[in-house]
């Protein structure tokens, strides 16, 4: 496995977590900068990449929400997070990535653990995520983690064959 380093994201970071961005999601679900500038700004200490060599290969950013969402349009593409100081008890795991080329070594589930233990270590209640019912690598990853199925929102995400695909919320309690 490579040696590699995680670090909070900096503004300056952004032309690195949008190559990764680019990479990692077709662009029916990709974010734009300004949102990604935006988690940056008002959840610094949630937003982290992943480096090796200087260079960023992923990252993975969270934000409080003052609650678990009910409705999908609460977790849409481009919302903006809610003021980091509105709640410190319900984190959401907006996004994780890594490049291509970094995947199918376990890297990936090895980031994805350190990234989670440095949110619980903010002690929220709750943590969440939302992923697409056709990323089952991903969604076995997250279940080993602890994380639990909660609810379902019907064709959530767009596909590159213009179809669209089931969203699962799945929630880890610590409380």
């Amino acid at each position: 496995m490579i040696s590699y380093s995680i670090r909070q994201a900096k503004p300056e970071d952004i032309s690195q977590i949008m190559k990764v961005e680019k990479n990692a999601f077709i662009p029916q679900i990709q974010e734009e900068e300004k949102v990604f500038s935006k988690r940056i700004e008002l959840c610094p200490s949630l937003f982290f990449v992943f480096e090796a060599d200087e260079k960023i290969f992923g990252y993975f950013c969270a934000e409080y929400l003052s609650k678990v969402p009910e409705k999908p349009d609460e977790l849409k593409l481009g919302h903006t997070p809610e003021d980091s100081l509105a709640t410190k008890k319900i984190l959401y795991i907006s996004s994780f990535a890594i490049l291509s080329d970094f995947r199918g070594q376990g890297l990936g589930k090895k980031l994805w653990a350190d990234a989670v233990k440095k949110l619980e270590e903010k002690k929220p209640e709750k943590i969440f995520l939302l992923v697409n019912k056709v990323w089952t690598g991903a969604k076995h990853i997250y279940e080993q983690s602890g994380f639990s199925v909660l609810k379902t929102f019907p064709m959530f995400f767009p596909t590159d064959t213009n179809e669209l695909s089931d969203g699962i919320l799945m929630v880890k309690n610590l409380d």
